[in-house]
């Protein structure tokens, strides 16, 4: 468990229209409950809350420069993200080892970040 940070980094991929993150959810586990937004910590820049109809409670979060926390539990914390072609640089930061993140793609796909593995980055996992 503990303190996940996700920095939308206001840079762009090569070949991306835009800087966007795009979070869906963030979960204690995979495939889990997902964590209501209404419990992270305040948003720094210019994150929205957007209606998506496929996103747990009907809203995902954009950002294209910022910063949230959130406090997850679970022994395997997740976040889901969408890939686009508006899609920036993000940086996933979780017990003391961090990755960066390409979300562009010509195609909008979700992708998963099971932030246990991200931890084993640190400890030489990956």
């Amino acid at each position: 468990q503990g303190e996940v940070t996700l920095r939308a980094l206001g840079r762009r991929s090569p070949g991306s229209e835009g800087t966007d993150v795009w979070l869906l959810a963030a979960r204690n586990a995979p495939g889990g409950q997902a964590y209501p937004w209404d419990f992270m910590e305040p948003l720094v820049g210019d994150w929205m809350s957007i209606e998506d109809d496929e996103a747990p409670y009907g809203r995902l979060l954009r950002c294209s420069c910022g910063t949230l926390r959130i406090i997850l539990r679970g022994e395997r914390p997740a976040l889901t993200l969408l890939r686009h072609p508006s899609g920036g640089l993000a940086e996933v930061i979780f017990k003391s080892a961090s990755e960066l993140l390409d979300l562009y793609s010509p195609i909008v796909e979700r992708i998963h970040v099971e932030l246990r593995d991200l931890s084993a980055i640190g400890k030489g996992g990956r």
